[in-house]
């Protein structure tokens, strides 16, 4: 398991460094991942990573449990508003008409 955190280690590094996030939720296999050792993991990469992006990051694991398919499936059917809000309202104002 080790092994594989050491990877995760390596890519969350890279992304840390680039992107200087605040947050990084782990989903899926990697929340598994994650949940096998996470303070081994977090050494890992606070080793790796830049002080500067690495000093307000914290590493975590999605909370969504079973509702994480029931998420994406509103997602999808709710793509078309997302994607463009004002066409939807003009939508609903000529329906109302």
């Amino acid at each position: 398991m080790h092994r594989q955190l050491d990877h995760l280690a390596v890519a969350l590094r890279n992304a840390i460094d680039l992107l200087n996030p605040q947050l990084v939720v782990l989903g899926g296999f990697l929340a598994s991942i994650h949940s096998a050792d996470p303070d081994y993991l977090e050494q890992r990469v606070a080793r790796q990573t830049l002080d500067a992006p690495w000093r307000n990051t914290r590493i975590t694991a999605a909370e969504l449990g079973g509702d994480l398919l029931m998420i994406g499936a509103a997602e999808l059917a709710f793509e078309p508003l997302l994607a463009d809000p004002g066409a939807f309202s003009a939508w609903e104002q000529a329906r109302r008409a």
